[in-house]
């Protein structure tokens, strides 16, 4: 998905305000949390593997009333599993802002955000296989193989979405839609040029 100006530049205000927006009388509640992410669609295929894991913290002000702001710090963890002899991993540096406003629901709130994020890749070869990820436009190597986590190039956008249920005053869990650019390392808009997104459960404890 190609990430609009709009999507940029709504997320740079919804970070900016984060300081600034709390209502008198209301403290900022600080948060840590982890989840399991069931990986969805291409980045299933590229990395052979339909699981994953987040972990999580951040602060969450009062933005307006039953509507909260909440911005997160993560680390996402997409592991491959060897396929073919060649195994294809992503790891991801994310920072979210997100708005939490009261549903219907008792105990239940909905979200809304977008996301900014940096990923890294590992890609390993067993001995004599030939690199898969080559370009069908060019002929060029889109993932060079790499031993190590190595940064894909620019700071990548998403969008996520979904819904919380507070079982207290300090626990709640969460379903919440990602999804996110990914590009490649030389820039080809090849078929392994994906766009990550993943379907994660998670739980949070609020200070």
């Amino acid at each position: 998905m190609n990430m609009t100006m709009m999507h940029r530049v709504l997320l740079g205000s919804l970070l900016v305000s984060s300081a600034t927006v709390s209502r008198a009388g209301d403290e900022p509640k600080f948060f840590v949390g982890a989840a399991l992410a069931n990986v969805q669609g291409s980045i299933k295929t590229l990395t052979n593997n339909s699981m994953g894991y987040e972990i999580n913290g951040g602060v969450e002000f009062a933005f307006q009333e039953k509507m909260n702001l909440r911005t997160t710090a993560a680390i996402n963890l997409l592991p491959g599993k060897s396929q073919g002899g060649h195994n294809f991993g992503l790891r991801g540096y994310q920072v979210a802002a997100d708005l939490v406003f009261a549903s219907p629901f008792p105990h239940t709130d909905f979200i809304l955000g977008l996301s900014a994020q940096r990923w890294q890749y590992q890609l390993t070869l067993d001995e004599g296989v030939d690199n898969p990820y080559v370009s069908q436009n060019t002929g060029s190597v889109v993932w060079p193989a790499s031993s190590a986590y190595s940064f894909v190039p620019g700071v990548k956008l998403g969008f996520r979405m979904g819904a919380e249920y507070k079982i207290n005053d300090h626990v709640l869990v969460e379903l919440l839609f990602q999804q996110t650019e990914l590009g490649s390392m030389n820039g080809d808009p090849s078929f392994f040029n994906k766009n990550p997104s993943w379907l994660q459960v998670g739980v949070k404890y609020t200070f």
